[in-house]
């Protein structure tokens, strides 16, 4: 894979939509994803989402989102989001192996008591955060890579905002939440020409925790200048 360029496809909630509709088709084409999970969803098909996780996809933490208003605003005070992250850090590792992202709700990271995003920061060195933009090799912050929320774009919008960010020589991560069901969603046909395109094309595709590996020493590449 060629770290110069990235992709990264995320889903939001663990929704059975996201085991009956994504999983397949991620699986046919050949494409990393990264589920960030919602415990009460997870939990109604715990096997399942260990087959997946068995599959090669990473199953992140997203364990705020079911408390967040649309604006990103999180109805709990610091103490209580600090104990929400420990209790769904304990779940998932319990659930599955090997190291994960965090996904904060779309918004910015604010709660009762301000902002809480130092919080997940010091319990996650890898997050996807929730406000749109790219990731560029001398503008990353590992612990809230932007993302763009894929809610009412259509299939050849989502293949154009891919091309011309692995054209920049960025790393693109997408967030999706329903896939054809659901508020806020993205319709089936949609995402399926982005995958689709991706795939046929041989787009560089990784999850959120393997990307950040590869990004780093893409960054570091960079850094060392050319070699004498």
């Amino acid at each position: 894979m060629n770290p110069a360029r990235l992709v990264s496809l995320t889903f939001d909630g663990t929704t059975l939509g996201h085991l009956e509709i994504v999983g397949p088709i991620l699986r046919d084409l050949g494409l990393a994803g990264t589920f960030y999970a919602r415990a009460e969803n997870l939990l109604r098909a715990v096997r399942d989402w260990q087959e997946v996780a068995a599959g090669g996809f990473e199953i992140g933490d997203g364990c705020l989102s079911a408390a967040a208003r649309p604006d990103g605003f999180v109805a709990l005070s610091r103490d209580a989001i600090a104990g929400e992250l420990q209790a769904s850090a304990d779940l998932l590792d319990h659930l599955f192996e090997g190291p994960r992202s965090f996904g904060f709700p779309w918004g910015m990271p604010s709660c009762e008591e301000g902002e809480y995003r130092e919080i997940v920061t010091a319990a996650y060195s890898v997050a996807r955060a929730g406000i749109e933009g790219h990731n560029t090799k001398t503008d990353t912050d590992f612990g809230y890579l932007r993302c763009i929320p894929c809610e009412g774009y259509s299939g050849s919008e989502l293949v154009d905002l891919a091309e011309n960010a692995l054209a920049a020589d960025e790393w693109i991560l997408f967030a999706f939440d329903g896939i054809g069901e659901g508020e806020p969603s993205v319709d089936r046909g949609a995402f399926l020409a982005l995958a689709e395109h991706l795939a046929q094309t041989g787009a560089p595709c990784a999850t959120v925790i393997e990307g950040a590996t590869l990004w780093r020493a893409a960054i570091a590449h960079v850094e060392a200048g050319p070699s004498g």
